[in-house]
C-alpha cells in the first residue's frame, strides 16, 4: 500500500457491513491489481451468519461495477470451487458466466463478468 506505483484500491480488503445490526457481515477483495490482458480476480466471503441474505451479492455487484470502471481494467473473474452452491447463485445475478472448469482436486471454475445485474447497490 505504501508502493506508489501501485493502485491500492485493488489490494485493500473491503467490508460488508449490515445496517440494522451494525455488523460486518462479509469481506471482498480483489488479488491483485488488473493483469496484462486488464482482468482482475476477486475473492470474496460472507461469515456464517449472514450467509443467504445477498450480501456477496451486492458486494460482487459494487467492486465489479467499480473495476471495470477503472481504466486498466477489461474483465473481472472469480475462481470458485465447483460445488460451491453459494457462489454460483451469487455470481450469476451480476452476470457472470462460466469460461472453463479445471478438473481437479478443487475443481475450480472460472467465471468472467459480462454486464451488470439490476443488483441494487445502497
Amino acid at each position: 500500500m505504501t508502493d506508489p506505483a501501485q493502485n491500492y484500491l485493488f489490494n485493500t480488503v473491503w467490508v460488508a457491513v449490515a445496517q440494522a445490526e451494525n455488523l460486518m457481515v462479509a469481506a471482498i477483495c480483489f488479488r491483485g491489481e488488473p493483469n496484462e490482458q486488464g482482468e482482475v480476480e476477486i475473492g470474496y466471503e460472507t461469515f456464517a451468519p449472514f450467509l443467504n441474505r445477498g450480501f456477496i451479492t451486492e458486494s460482487i455487484a459494487a467492486l465489479s461495477h467499480w473495476a471495470l470502471a477503472q481504466p486498466k481494467t477489461r474483465a473481472v473473474l472469480a475462481v470458485t470451487a465447483a460445488d460451491n452452491a453459494a457462489s454460483h447463485r451469487a455470481l450469476p445475478k451480476n452476470d457472470f458466466v462460466p469460461e472453463s472448469q479445471a478438473d481437479n482436486e478443487v475443481r475450480l471454475l472460472l467465471l468472467y463478468a459480462t454486464g451488470f445485474s439490476s443488483v441494487t447497490i445502497a
